[in-house]
């Protein structure tokens, strides 16, 4: 999961940096050029974001399903428990 992010992280980075440097060498007005870079940063920001709730919404996912699992496995542990106490007369 860890590298999922960084790479991600990557990837938008590379992408926001390469966008503004494009536009910041292309041949254009100074308030046209800023307002390309704000867009530029805004739709990879937006990128980053949308990558990030995908991932919490895995990882939400995914801790709900251990939770679960956990619950189910200390449930049969106790039903186990319950049923040798039982053989031996102890409940």
């Amino acid at each position: 999961m860890k590298n999922s992010v960084k790479t991600i992280a990557g990837i938008a980075a590379a992408a926001a940096v390469g966008a503004a440097l494009g536009i910041a060498y292309a041949p254009a007005k100074g308030s046209e050029t800023r307002k390309k870079i704000k867009g530029t940063i805004g739709d990879a920001a937006g990128s980053l974001k949308s990558s990030a709730n995908k991932m919490k919404s895995q990882v939400v996912d995914k801790s709900i399903d251990l939770y679960e699992k956990g619950k189910n496995g200390l449930n049969q542990i106790a039903d186990k428990t319950q049923a040798e106490a039982k053989k031996i007369g102890i409940v």
